[in-house]
């Protein structure tokens, strides 16, 4: 790799890592989500100007957005005095992202090999090793933290008291607090692996073990949720690389189980306890399990009275609770945008499906498209994912782009 291509490449994984991780450092006054969505809307420009056309099938996957948009505007300002803008403006911007991807995917496509599912891959594994860095060195952890706001910690008590507690192993990764949707974003990047390896045509190997270990540690110390997309994943592999990934499937089990070990036995005794019983409670209790009690109970919160437009309120009286303590993802995007939202939430995602995942697409992106699609849908009861893991989208237009450029590729053995 040339410097040159080295130069953007890194820039690459610049944009992307912060689209996916939303750091917020105490020496700005802004997350980084906001510096990737500019990026992305002036690289998407540039590369329409120089090397991509604004593609039809684009604007009509992208258009039931902008009617979200347009209704929740509407929502918010028949809901004045007491609506909260975020649904408007959380639209807009997934909106306006996804009208320019087409031009920023085709802009750093120059490059040699497939950059942008490697681009991804390398910012999800850095944060794979930072959560694990700071998961088994305190000292580590705190440093890092220093460098952050206080808004995350303070929900723990602040950093100092929150640090000598087991609310300390919520507290890694790029943003310092990792729960379900750090999971989520961990297991997409699994997903992504499997996209490289086929695209390029490239025979699984040891970077794949160990590339795979790492995102599915990770994933499953930010949540155990991730188990269910962990799962999926190794079925979707199955069917697609077979024979070859039979064995790296024995490896990595083995690989995983002896990292997992290990990380118990590096930390505190009452640290060990807690996490291991944490990871096995969801076996060991089943539906009993505090996670999928509470989960199953919020499904009781009456949202039906939220009609068309619903009532513009995404967060709660407090500024930074859930409305009405709905935390299902599902239930929290009707209360906030009504049924109208829903439906145009649901209509851009069939539309991403039948537009983009069709035509002279190999079996293999339809299938994985599927398979990412319902691991999406079933994460959305545990929470607003669609919001939590912001680039989730983005991603889902990317595996359309690239899967529109590449050839029916034979399966590979």
């Amino acid at each position: 790799m040339r410097l040159r291509n080295k130069l953007y490449f890194g820039i690459l994984v610049l944009i992307l890592g912060s689209y996916f991780f939303n750091i917020k450092f105490n020496f700005l006054n802004f997350g980084v989500l906001y510096f990737a969505v500019f990026a992305i809307i002036c690289f998407g420009m540039l590369g329409y100007i120089k090397y991509e056309r604004l593609s039809s099938k684009l604007l009509i996957v992208v258009l039931p957005l902008y009617m979200a948009v347009v209704i929740a505007a509407v929502s918010f300002f028949g809901n004045l005095p007491d609506a909260d803008y975020f649904l408007v403006g959380a639209f807009f911007i997934l909106a306006t992202v996804a009208l320019c991807s087409f031009g920023f995917f085709g802009l750093f496509s120059q490059m040699e090999g497939q950059p942008l599912l490697a681009g991804a891959i390398t910012a999800l594994s850095l944060n794979a090793v930072l959560m694990l860095v700071m998961f088994i060195s305190p000292e580590a952890q705190h440093s890092y933290l220093d460098l952050l706001t206080e808004n995350g910690l303070e929900l723990f008590g602040g950093s100092e008291n929150a640090l000598k507690t087991m609310h300390r192993f919520r507290m890694i990764g790029a943003t310092g607090f990792s729960t379900y949707s750090v999971g989520f974003t961990q297991t997409i990047g699994l997903f992504l692996l499997a996209a490289y390896y086929y695209v390029t045509e490239k025979k699984l190997d040891f970077l794949f073990l160990t590339v795979s270990v790492l995102l599915a540690v990770s994933a499953v110390l930010a949540a155990r949720s991730s188990l269910l997309g962990i799962f999926l994943w190794t079925i979707f592999c199955f069917i697609f690389f077979r024979l070859r990934f039979v064995l790296i499937f024995f490896h990595s089990s083995i690989f995983l189980v002896i990292i997992m070990i290990t990380l118990i036995a590096l930390i505190s005794a009452d640290g060990a306890d807690f996490f291991a019983n944490w990871l096995l409670e969801l076996f060991t209790s089943g539906s009993d399990s505090d996670s999928l009690a509470e989960t199953i109970q919020m499904l009781d919160i009456p949202f039906v009275d939220s009609g068309f437009y619903g009532f513009s309120r995404w967060f709660g009286d407090l500024g930074y609770d859930y409305f009405r303590s709905a935390d299902v993802g599902f239930i929290r995007l009707i209360l906030a945008g009504g049924f109208g939202v829903l439906f145009c939430v649901v209509l851009h995602f069939f539309l991403l499906g039948l537009v983009l995942f069709r035509g002279r697409f190999s079996a293999f992106f339809r299938t994985l498209y599927f398979f990412i699609m319902a691991y999406f849908f079933v994460i959305m009861f545990k929470g607003a994912i669609l919001f939590d893991f912001f680039a989730f989208d983005f991603l889902m237009l990317m595996l359309g782009w690239i899967g529109s450029q590449t050839k029916d590729l034979a399966k590979i053995e």
